[in-house]
């Protein structure tokens, strides 16, 4: 990979998402204690045949997060807040957010770029 090229993919992949603490669902919550399903928002850019993806999510206890590839889990990307995978063609991709009280999933069909960097 061309160094400027490398450099693009880390600024975009550091401007894509911001970095989250990921932990299993909270267990053992007080009675009483008051919970919300999470939200959560899918951000990606490609170049070089290649897609960077992120999550960023709300949630007031531990969440995991699951990422699928056309439809499938793909488990070694489990609670990723950020990927990157190689690409020839446009690929759909989706991620759900899940904490004790619920989920919130998006996903979308991503565009490869074969060309340099936006």
């Amino acid at each position: 990979m061309p160094r400027g090229m490398l450099r693009r993919v880390l600024t975009a992949a550091s401007a894509v998402v911001v970095a989250a603490v990921v932990a299993p669902p909270a267990t053992g919550l007080a009675a009483g204690a008051a919970t919300t399903p999470p939200t959560a928002a899918m951000h990606c850019d490609s170049g070089a045949r290649t897609i960077v993806c992120g999550v960023t999510y709300s949630s007031s206890t531990p969440v995991q997060i699951r990422w699928t590839l056309r439809g499938s889990p793909i488990s070694g990307w489990d609670n990723l807040d950020r990927i990157t995978l190689g690409c020839s063609q446009p690929t759909q991709l989706g991620v759900t957010v899940a904490n004790s009280s619920g989920s919130a999933t998006t996903g979308r069909l991503v565009n490869c770029n074969h060309g340099e960097w936006p």
